[in-house]
């Protein structure tokens, strides 16, 4: 892996894949993430647009997944046991371990949203570039196209090219300005309207959805 100028500040990873030697730049990855030049990293890159992968350790799913497990792992060691839960009790644990899933997506927004609002400061406008699609198949609705916004900016007379992670609906209008925030000190972090309205959106349904938990828990202990 090293950093090279692609108008991009990414890091730049070169890979092995199908025999053919690819260098690959996910956007996501920004010089936030400290990484060494020369050391190898494990990715997972979607085959059909080897930019768009994840790196192995990583995700911030993982001491969430890791909490979930024990859960799991505690109900079937009550199982082997064989000790005696009544429908309440095992209604009681279902909703406890649900609630713990919203709790984890109301935080990681939360988090983030506070993160960004606090180092985005700097107003700029932006020209929409382009866009990238992500098709959802459905065997109801059929197909579900969402697009995710590419932006333009000039910053420090340098010109970036700079997309978050939140696929909409809508196909973007190229050429179009909008006003973004950036962060100073890294211009690749950004927010924008439809980044606030789905990390809202996602808080809101997050909420709602742990009083509806916690409301249910209390009507089965009452």
């Amino acid at each position: 892996m090293e950093h090279l100028d692609f108008n991009t500040e990414c890091p730049v990873f070169e890979i092995n894949y199908n025999g053919t030697k690819r260098r690959i730049c996910n956007q996501r990855f920004t010089d936030e993430t400290v990484f060494q030049t020369g050391q190898e990293y494990t990715l997972y890159v979607n085959p059909n647009d080897l930019n768009d992968f994840v790196i192995k350790g990583n995700s911030d799913f993982k001491a969430f997944a890791f909490f979930m497990y024990l859960m799991c792992l505690f109900g079937f060691v009550l199982l082997l046991k064989g000790v005696n839960i009544d429908g309440s009790i095992i209604a009681i644990f279902s909703l406890t371990y649900i609630s713990f899933f919203f709790s984890y997506i109301f935080l990681v927004n939360l988090i983030e949203y506070c993160d960004k609002t606090k180092k985005c400061t700097q107003s700029i406008d932006a020209t929409i570039a382009g866009f990238k699609t992500h098709i959802d198949h459905d065997s109801d609705s059929g197909i579900t196209v969402r697009y995710k916004t590419v932006y333009e900016i000039f910053y420090n007379n340098k010109k970036y090219r700079i997309a978050n992670q939140v696929y909409a609906m809508g196909v973007p209008k190229i050429g179009a300005v909008v006003n973004i925030k950036i962060n100073p000190n890294q211009p690749r972090m950004f927010i924008d309207k439809t980044w606030c309205f789905y990390t809202f959106i996602a808080m809101i349904v997050s909420v709602v959805s742990l009083s509806g938990i916690l409301y249910s828990i209390i009507t089965i202990i009452v």
